[in-house]
């Protein structure tokens, strides 16, 4: 078996097929360890950001939030995205949200619960005004990171 860079590869001119697979295979010294991922596997763990509802209100995120956008409209209060311990709402480590403000009445705010480690630029947790926005990365299990337009 020949190492071929995934540059020298010939381009697919159709989306995956489930059946499509890509091996990859890596010499241990005495043979080949080959793996395959079926396009089907590909596709089904593809994610496109999705668009969510509307937040008008305090509330907590779930795993079924994952990997999309949403709106925070603030016309009827302060708005705050509570992120709660692992033990008690468990999203997976990797998920990422995004928030921009889209009415500006009120604050904005990503706030963390005893026990939940919440990594921001000098701590900054309040989106910045109107169509400032945010993204929010789950990176361990009580663990998160939060960037984007924010201040204190």
């Amino acid at each position: 078996m020949a190492n071929i860079k995934i540059s020298d590869l010939t381009a697919k001119t159709a989306e995956l097929e489930a059946l499509d697979l890509l091996e990859v295979s890596e010499w241990n010294g005495s043979t080949y360890d080959t793996k395959s991922l079926s396009g089907k596997n590909i596709n089904d763990n593809a994610t496109l950001i999705g668009i969510g509802t509307t937040i008008t209100s305090t509330r907590d995120l779930v795993e079924a939030d994952r990997n999309k956008i949403f709106a925070i409209d603030t016309t009827s209060g302060d708005v705050e995205i509570e992120l709660e311990l692992n033990s008690v709402n468990a999203i997976s480590i990797g998920s990422q949200f995004t928030f921009y403000v889209s009415n500006a009445s009120n604050g904005a705010s990503i706030l963390a619960q005893s026990g939940v480690t919440l990594l921001s630029e000098g701590s900054k947790t309040t989106l910045n005004g109107l169509y400032s926005v945010c993204s929010l990365v789950k990176l361990a299990t009580d663990t998160w990171l939060l960037t984007g337009n924010l201040t204190t």
